[in-house]
């Protein structure tokens, strides 16, 4: 049986697709649970776990990396552990993945809600905070694109 090179490079391709995905809070016992987690044009560099402000967001792997649904690299600060948008010359945070539909950064799911006011948490990883909720990320809406 022969294959043509476009019919390899198809299969090829579907192999390797982008997978986009809703991301969702899984916080038994909390009013957390079931939130979205959002995207709030007032501070991009850390995305909101719940709330009113923005919109739920929807990432792309890129490799081992993440993309939000405007395009935007997902970047992880090193030193306080706040999840959100890149900003001018940074590039995307690598070394995301996941494991049966939970998303993890370095192997690990230590996803925190860190308060940031009243009823309002950003999304961080890596630290703790005074405060905080566990949570996990649920990668929900699955789709390749």
């Amino acid at each position: 049986m022969k294959f043509s090179t476009l019919s390899i490079l198809t299969f090829v391709a579907a192999a390797v697709a982008d997978l986009k995905f809703d991301a969702t809070v899984y916080a038994p016992d909390t009013t957390l649970d079931g939130v979205a987690i959002k995207k709030v044009d007032s501070h991009l560099f850390v995305f909101s776990v719940g709330g009113d402000e923005g919109v739920d967001l929807s990432l792309t792997f890129k490799d081992s990396a993440l993309e939000d649904q405007d395009g935007t690299g997902v970047y992880v600060n090193s030193d306080t552990g706040e999840v959100g948008s890149v900003s001018g010359t940074q590039s995307p945070t690598e070394d995301f993945s996941y494991a049966n539909d939970i998303l993890l950064y370095q192997g690990k799911s230590e996803w925190k809600a860190c308060p940031s006011g009243e009823n309002k948490y950003s999304l961080v990883t890596g630290v703790d905070c005074d405060g905080s909720t566990d949570i996990y990320l649920v990668m929900s809406n699955q789709q390749e694109v």
